[in-house]
């Protein structure tokens, strides 16, 4: 578990933004948790149960504070909780968006481009939909350089130089991202294909609102 949530907090902020509303939706969740008997200590939260483990992980992934959820914290209890880590989680993801704004974090797309794109592919010949694993600290770096969230899928496409792959077969063949609603990715593998990674980008009238990874 520590060594769990240490990793979520050294994510990128735009990841733990990302994430953050998929544990909120497990707070209120009263279940306990099989093979887990240890007893917590006092004034920890439970991590028998599925709420408890949820806070747990949340205070970790955002500077927010939740009640302590023991083995007594009733259903209606966890969803005052569930409810009061919605709003600080809201206001922090709103404080965030106003900063980017206001400082223009994210650097300029064509300067962007330039540092990085072929980083990011090295002048090789790329497998499908993505680029090979050296690249993929310099795509990395890009992301938090960039910070996707709240930006324009157009603008990260301009960066890459090459178009996300859509889920949507309808958008494969777009001419342009400026308002298209739906899960986009870039990928990369190692050169045996048998190990890479996925980004996938929740985009909704051409603006990036999430960004989640999944290994492969």
């Amino acid at each position: 578990m520590r060594h769990a949530s240490r990793q979520a907090k050294e994510s990128p902020l735009y990841r733990r933004l990302s994430v953050a509303p998929f544990i909120l939706e497990a707070i209120d969740d009263p279940k306990a948790i099989r093979g887990s008997d240890d007893q917590p200590p006092p004034g920890t939260h439970d991590l028998r149960r599925v709420a408890g483990r949820a806070a747990y992980y949340l205070e970790h992934v955002l500077p927010i504070t939740l009640p302590t959820i023991t083995e007594t914290t009733s259903e209606a209890e966890l969803k005052q909780i569930q409810a009061s880590a919605r709003r600080q989680y809201e206001a922090y993801r709103a404080g965030v968006n106003d900063m980017v704004q206001t400082y223009g974090i994210g650097g300029n797309v064509e300067d962007l481009h330039r540092r990085y794109r072929h980083q990011i592919f090295q002048s090789v010949e790329s497998p499908g939909h993505g680029f090979w694993e050296e690249g993929a600290p310099h795509f990395k770096q890009m992301l938090r350089d960039f910070f996707p969230l709240g930006k324009r899928l157009g603008d990260l496409e301009t960066i890459m130089g090459a178009r996300a792959y859509a889920y949507d077969t309808n958008l494969r063949d777009r001419e342009s991202s400026d308002d298209v609603t739906g899960v986009f990715k870039y990928s990369y593998h190692d050169h045996s294909m048998m190990f890479g990674m996925g980004y996938y980008f929740l985009v909704e009238n051409g603006v990036i609102t999430a960004v989640n990874t999944v290994t492969f």
